[in-house]
């Protein structure tokens, strides 16, 4: 008698191959769009600290009747302030936050601060003065004690979606 062989050819059916590829596909759109959802609550964050620094400096001219970081005499109006915190007195309060070109700090925060008390000076004063006074926060209180380098997150503000805020004249204009 003859026998016969009978083979078995094991495999993916198209069926299981169809699952594992809408699987796939689910997996690879989930992770996308919770990176688009990341990216657009880091712009979001960075929107609401724009609007939290435009109301910190309102509520300081309001009630200084100054520019921060342009302010006369900000030593003895500020509390916790030293005399650090004074401006140039020959550009103090004369509505221009820093020199005509305060352009001093850039994404990776290498430079120097100027010195105390000139007017370029102003554009870090600016975000010690809204610290100093309680409105606003994620800085410290480097500039008034005497450290000279710029940094993102303690100078001057940092954002979300990286790099900060800086506030000052740039070639006569604000």
């Amino acid at each position: 008698m003859f026998q016969t062989k009978t083979q078995h050819i094991s495999g993916f059916t198209l069926v299981e191959l169809s699952i594992v590829m809408a699987i796939i596909g689910i997996l690879i759109g989930g992770v996308l769009k919770g990176r688009e959802m990341m990216i657009n609550g880091k712009i979001t964050a960075t929107v609401v600290q724009i609007h939290a620094v435009e109301a910190a400096v309102t509520t300081f001219r309001d009630t200084y009747n100054q520019i921060p970081g342009d302010m006369l005499n900000a030593a003895a109006r500020i509390p916790h302030c030293t005399a650090l915190c004074n401006p140039d007195i020959a550009t103090a309060s004369n509505g221009v936050l820093g020199g005509t070109d305060s352009a001093l700090l850039n994404n990776s925060m290498t430079a120097t601060l100027p010195l105390p008390g000139g007017e370029a000076n102003e554009t870090t004063l600016f975000w010690a003065h809204l610290a100093l006074t309680g409105l606003l926060g994620g800085i410290t209180d480097s500039v008034i004690r005497g450290e000279n380098v710029a940094e993102w997150g303690k100078t001057h503000p940092a954002t979300k979606i990286g790099g900060g805020f800086f506030a000052g004249i740039l070639a006569d204009r604000p």
